[in-house]
């Protein structure tokens, strides 16, 4: 199977331990998941996010100078 992530860091997380891992608040990262800025996955009531949609989001939020 052909896949975009690494063999070190999975597909997904849930986005409590993304914005975690990411060091943003979670409720800031929800609530843009929530708006349409990055696609959520909803398992239940639990929110997932694929990291290369994370990674392109925190990428196009670089200020340059």
């Amino acid at each position: 199977m052909n896949s975009s992530h690494t063999p070190h860091r999975p597909r997904a997380a849930k986005l409590k331990r993304a914005a975690t891992e990411y060091g943003f608040p979670y409720t800031s990262m929800r609530d843009a998941g929530i708006r349409g800025e990055f696609p959520l996955i909803r398992i239940g009531k639990a929110l997932y996010a694929e990291y290369r949609d994370l990674d392109r989001w925190v990428e196009a939020r670089k200020s340059r100078p």
